[in-house]
């Protein structure tokens, strides 16, 4: 830096979750349908991660064990949201599937389906936007083949990752998960509200946004979420928004229907050490884009 002339600039990742895996629970065929839907077999996933692996080899340890939700230090952070079922704990993950009926394994040591048909599903994920969360499902693939459960990453273009959630194809996918500084902005992982981006129950997005003429009806859960946020983004008084957006996240965290793998990662700008009035941190996110939130127009340059 001192050759170079220049300094680090902290740049907070605005996000919630850096590889968010979304199983499908409005997927085409029922009993893939079945298997997503259930809350104890995207818990046992969840406990079959071994997350500080993940943290240390794609990551260089610069992250922590996370689900989703706002972000520490966050007025609305929230605890269970956050950090449940994030412990590595085979033992557990394979205990649950035993009792759900997967107890069967075929010739590779694989889990069988009550139906004879093997644990498996694939999970969309775009190597040119994001190489780090195809190394995290590599790992993924690992945890989960030691509990039993065999999955694809599948790696496709951006244009086809749409047009198969848009058709409602896709078993599972994969994006970062945002709303961690931003939830007002990008509540997608908290209630299906995205027709594109909410990728665990697209239907159920489609519903929402149409007033109930498209999509799928979503469950009694889902339904509440989405009313309270109406709610939330009506009013004008910050204290009744917060309170009503905490029930949001309870609700959330009672449903548990993503898995997380770890907090969004920060990154580092560049600084000519002349430019003036930078922060020494600030937010880096898609809603207000790096370097708005520093307010560039009070930025100066000095001869030396």
């Amino acid at each position: 830096m001192q050759k170079g002339g220049y300094r680090l600039i902290e740049l907070v990742n605005t996000g919630a979750q850096q590889v968010q895996i979304y199983l499908n629970p409005t997927h085409k065929d029922p009993k893939m349908r079945e298997m997503f839907a259930n809350k104890q077999f995207r818990q046992a996933l969840s406990l079959g991660i071994n997350r500080k692996e993940i943290i240390d080899i794609v990551y260089l340890g610069q992250s922590e064990p996370y689900q989703t939700g706002p972000r520490p230090g966050h007025p609305w952070y929230n605890e269970k949201l956050a950090r449940q079922f994030t412990e590595f704990d085979p033992k557990q993950a394979n205990d649950i599937l035993d009792k759900l009926g997967y107890n069967k394994r075929d010739s590779q040591k694989f889990r069988l389906r009550p139906d004879g048909q093997k644990v498996f599903f694939s999970i969309d994920v775009i190597p040119t936007l994001y190489p780090d969360a195809v190394d995290t499902l590599e790992l993924i693939k690992r945890h989960w083949a030691d509990i039993g459960v065999d999955i694809k990453v599948n790696t496709i273009a951006r244009a086809l990752y749409y047009t198969r959630g848009d058709s409602n194809d896709h078993d599972a996918a994969t994006w970062p998960g945002p709303g961690g500084l931003d939830p007002m902005l990008d509540p997608r992982d908290y209630f299906a509200q995205h027709t594109q981006g909410s990728r665990y129950a697209i239907p159920w997005s489609q519903w929402y946004v149409s007033g109930g003429k498209d999509g799928q009806e979503p469950p009694a859960n889902q339904k509440s979420r989405m009313k309270l946020f109406d709610e939330a983004r009506a009013t004008a008084d910050v204290k009744k928004r917060s309170d009503i957006m905490k029930q949001v996240f309870d609700q959330c965290a009672e449903a548990f229907e993503t898995v997380g793998v770890c907090l969004a990662v920060n990154s580092f700008g560049i600084c000519k050490t002349n430019l003036q009035n930078v922060p020494k941190s600030y937010p880096n996110g898609w809603s207000w884009p790096n370097p708005g939130p520093a307010l560039p127009q009070q930025f100066f340059f000095t001869r030396t």
